[in-house]
């Protein structure tokens, strides 16, 4: 019984090993003859700062965000800006005189939850 399966087993590997060289030869019949891959062009260059606020924190104490990878807060210096404000979704920037504001990626703000109250406590 044991040499069976081990034949078994062997055959059925060899099976799969020659399907698997027969489709790497396989093409998509779909896709027109000579044609070359489209590529991306890339976006032309505006001037537009290239910020990204990940997360925020707003506590009594004091507002934190990171942007780019780097935490600021309001006063801070980043990449020729002035971090002007910190709020729950969002970070005001200052640049050559604008303001940008930068919006957090995904968009989802966690809230402080109160904690819930025991139904059979006094």
């Amino acid at each position: 019984m044991r040499l069976f399966l081990g034949i078994l087993l062997v055959g059925l590997w060899s099976a799969l090993m020659g399907l698997s060289a027969l489709a790497g030869d396989l093409s998509d019949p779909t896709r027109p003859p000579n044609r070359q891959p489209l590529r991306a062009k890339k976006a032309p260059v505006t001037g537009a700062p290239d910020w990204r606020l990940t997360m925020t924190r707003i506590s009594p104490q004091e507002r934190v965000a990171v942007v780019n990878g780097q935490v600021v807060r309001p006063g801070d210096r980043l990449k020729g800006a002035r971090v002007l404000a910190v709020g729950p979704e969002s970070v005001v920037l200052e640049r050559d005189g604008r303001r940008h504001r930068v919006g957090l990626v995904g968009r989802s703000v966690k809230r402080r939850v109160a904690a819930p109250r025991d139904r059979w406590g006094p």
